[in-house]
């Protein structure tokens, strides 16, 4: 859609145009440091997620180190290197754009019917997962999908502690 034919995009799926972009990274702490001071971002202490499920396409646990700038939204994710949806053949580009939706399902229709089909899903079976579409179906891009219910809720808590507390987050 464009702006010159006055047509309003249609953003009835998402809570917010964009939540976050995430990029991969081969060491988090090196990053946070590079991209903090070039530009003029601060992060969270990186967090680890061990044993993650992830399907990429096949079955697999994954351990990813995530952190986000405190700035946003939109927030600067970076992600640590892996394997899979994560792996090094990712780097050097924007990985994904984060979109918050109080209904994944209904936001996976709309984006089927645009085109974009979903590659990977991080989420234990029978929980609410982040889903990740596929890089080829829009320009190398992933969009990820976070529902607003428990996953976001989750997110949003880590996202709104005290980044200096010792606490650990939900």
């Amino acid at each position: 859609m464009t702006a010159e034919n006055g047509a309003q995009p249609n953003n009835a799926h998402f809570a917010h145009p964009f939540h976050h972009i995430g990029i991969l990274v081969p060491d988090i702490h090196e990053a946070m440091e590079r991209l903090g001071a070039t530009l003029g971002l601060t992060f969270r202490p990186p967090r680890t997620f061990a044993d993650d499920y992830i399907e990429d396409p096949e079955p697999r646990l994954s351990t990813t180190v995530v952190t986000f700038s405190l700035e946003g939204p939109p927030y600067l994710e970076l992600i640590e290197v892996e394997k899979g949806v994560w792996g090094p053949e990712h780097m050097g580009r924007l990985h994904h754009i984060g979109l918050w939706t109080p209904s994944e399902s209904d936001c996976r229709r709309h984006l089927l019917e645009q085109g974009v089909t979903m590659g990977a899903k991080i989420g234990e079976p029978g929980s609410t997962p982040f889903y990740y579409s596929n890089p080829d179906d829009l320009y190398g891009i992933r969009i990820e999908l976070c529902d607003t219910g428990e996953p976001g809720q989750h997110l949003n808590a880590w996202l709104n502690s005290d980044p200096h507390s010792t606490e650990t987050a939900p």
